[in-house]
């Protein structure tokens, strides 16, 4: 019997965690949405303590996975070295308007698309493609940092640049292989089209990135 690669089992797990997940929610009516209307229409703050008793498990859980070496939660995309506050604010703002007007946030959303909601089907696509264009399409060029690593995979690493989205492979530029996702995702404009990792101390040009062929000399790498 073939054994799965590593991709696929941890495919499968998400895929099976996610079952269980709707369930639960779908037999709870569990939802972000519901949890501060039912407090501020109802007085009722069940849903409300559902709410905060999920957020705490997962603390929980998290630190102590982290503790346990099994996660390593600086690998985290989501981790990274500036707190965007106005951002986190005004987002936070328009996200509750649409999950008004969506009558529920993104995964109440998913759990009525699996009971043949219309409605929520086309709140998630809308979702999906809006998502989409923030990290990659239109809505990229108004993000508060112009330059955000988008992705990083075992050949190199994409970062986008504005509107063009540019790929550095660890072939010609062999000093980010091996490195931390928090190490990678700090990095800086310091002059138009100049980039600078400050915690691998590495200067680049959108010239050399590129056409690293012009610029065949690298650094040693250990």
């Amino acid at each position: 019997m073939m054994e799965w690669e590593p991709v696929y089992r941890v495919a499968m797990l998400i895929f099976l965690i996610g079952i269980f997940f709707g369930a639960v929610i779908n037999k709870t009516n569990f939802c972000t949405m519901g949890a501060v209307s039912d407090w501020v229409n109802m007085g009722s703050k069940d849903r409300l303590r559902a709410w905060f008793l999920a957020i705490g498990i997962a603390i929980l859980a998290t630190q102590a996975m982290q503790y346990k070496g099994i996660i390593d939660v600086n690998e985290a995309i989501y981790l990274t070295p500036n707190f965007g506050w106005l951002g986190y604010l005004l987002g936070g703002f328009l996200f509750g308007i649409g999950m008004t007007l969506a009558s529920g946030c993104g995964q109440r959303t998913l759990v009525r698309v699996g009971g043949g909601n219309l409605k929520s089907l086309v709140v998630m696509i809308l979702l999906g493609l809006t998502a989409y264009m923030t990290m990659r399409g239109l809505l990229a060029l108004v993000r508060v940092n112009a330059i955000e690593v988008t992705n990083i995979s075992a050949h190199g690493v994409w970062i986008l640049i504005r509107d063009r989205e540019l790929f550095m492979s660890y072939k010609d530029f062999p000093w980010f292989k091996d490195q931390t996702v928090k190490t990678i995702t700090n990095v800086e404009e310091q002059l138009h089209g100049h980039l600078y990792w400050p915690d691998l101390d590495i200067d680049l040009t959108v010239e050399i990135i590129e056409n690293p062929s012009r610029f065949p000399l690298k650094a040693k790498t250990s």
